[in-house]
């Protein structure tokens, strides 16, 4: 059995998100770190060569960090890196090993971010739905439309709330170009635990409406760096 603990990050003044895995039986622990395509790539890439090569030195990690699932869907791209813990280290002193070898890279709580009063679609935003549910959300162009898109993760336990904050945003169905939200889900076996994205392709002149519609709906919430 996997415990799991999820955090937000910020990484050169964007957000992630994170989690906390520990095997109760076979004892080994990671942290896991999603977030979108390229900013995923420039922080995997780091941690890849130099600053993973100085932690596993220092008995941190035992291996270096290396990609964990990916999710395309719609042009869109999150995906996850994974950090195995050294022999006897925790998965907290993982993290806290991070903010202090990675330049720009430290967790956030919801406090430590501000409530957007709109959405920008020059910015990634955290969200959350009813305190358990958590991941980033983007705006991407595209020649022939704009598709808002949420990622997150979440526990098998907490299957009942996506499910409820699926249904909860298949009620924008007016401003979208189809019938409903376009739904995905992957699991990442390397910390058994859920990928989810949910993609919007939206009517040119409902798009501003579309974003007061989202901000509205009761137990999601966006938070900006």
């Amino acid at each position: 059995m996997v415990k799991h603990r999820a955090f937000f990050y910020a990484y050169q003044g964007t957000p992630g998100v994170g989690v906390l895995a520990r095997h109760q039986h076979e004892g080994w622990q990671r942290v896991n770190l999603y977030a979108f395509g390229v900013d995923m790539d420039n922080l995997q890439r780091l941690l890849e060569e130099e600053r993973g090569s100085s932690l596993i030195d220092g008995g941190i990690l035992s291996a270096r960090p290396a990609q964990s699932k990916v999710i395309i869907a719609g042009g869109v791209v999150f995906k996850g890196i994974t950090c195995l813990a050294g022999e006897g280290r925790a998965a907290e002193e993982v993290v806290s090993a991070l903010e202090k070898t990675v330049p720009d890279f430290r967790v956030m709580g919801t406090e430590d971010f501000r409530r957007p009063e709109i959405i920008s679609p020059l910015e990634v935003y955290g969200f959350s739905y009813r305190g358990k549910l958590i991941g980033i959300s983007r705006v991407v162009f595209f020649e022939y439309a704009t598709q808002f898109s949420l990622a997150g993760i979440f526990r098998d336990q907490d299957s009942n709330l996506m499910d409820e904050l699926h249904h909860s945003l298949a009620e924008l169905h007016p401003y979208l170009t189809i019938p409903n939200p376009l739904h995905t889900e992957e699991r990442d076996q390397r910390v058994e635990v859920n990928l989810f994205m949910e993609r919007f392709p939206l009517k040119e002149d409902l798009q501003e409406d579309f974003v007061r519609a989202i901000q509205a709906l009761p137990e999601l919430s966006f938070y900006a760096i």
